[in-house]
């Protein structure tokens, strides 16, 4: 692993493929795919007759085995998302190649919408604004790509024209993102 000066001067770590898996939801995704899958089982011909338990009605409406049925393709789908994401940032980490771009634009992202303050309230929970940074950069046969980051919390926003660290995979340059999203 090969370390990453932070702005503040402090070397930082490139993120292991433990914590890639982790952040791409991957563990999270093969839980729900296990775990649905067994319950689902108990509706296939031929189960033991010590899941029948998981086919009786709960409270009148379907059973846990129909549940684990409904819930398992959604989990397919977050174990192929997260599959994917893993292996694109785990390829930034081993090959990608760090370059200096340029802050293009940022755009605010607000992940929830403002609440009104309740009469009597002692606090008054405020949404997190979060910001998508735009930048381009150039590889090393000299084409211009350009990225976006993740949402963050940045105070204060950077602005068009101020540099920003960039990892790309030279196979494939449209593959980029922030260093900041690559150290832990």
């Amino acid at each position: 692993m090969s370390s990453v000066l932070h702005p503040d001067g402090a070397p930082r770590r490139r993120k292991s493929p433990w914590r890639i898996v982790w952040d791409s939801g991957l563990v999270f995704g093969l839980a729900l795919l296990l775990g649905s899958g067994f319950v689902a089982s108990a509706l296939l011909p031929g189960a033991p007759d010590s899941m029948a338990v998981f086919t009786q009605p709960i409270g009148g409406r379907g059973s846990w085995a129909a549940s684990g049925a409904i819930v398992l393709p959604i989990s397919l789908m977050v174990v192929w998302y997260g599959g994917r994401h893993a292996v694109r940032q785990w390829r930034l980490v081993r090959h990608g190649v760090r370059v200096i771009g340029r802050v293009a634009r940022t755009e605010p992202f607000v992940t929830a919408a403002p609440n009104p303050p309740k009469p009597g309230a002692l606090f008054k929970i405020r949404p997190e604004y979060g910001v998508h940074v735009h930048y381009r950069f150039r590889d090393e046969t000299g084409r211009e790509h350009e990225g976006r980051s993740k949402p963050k919390v940045l105070w204060p926003r950077p602005a068009p024209g101020d540099p920003i660290a960039v990892v790309y995979d030279p196979r494939r340059p449209g593959n980029s993102v922030p260093e900041a999203d690559l150290v832990v």
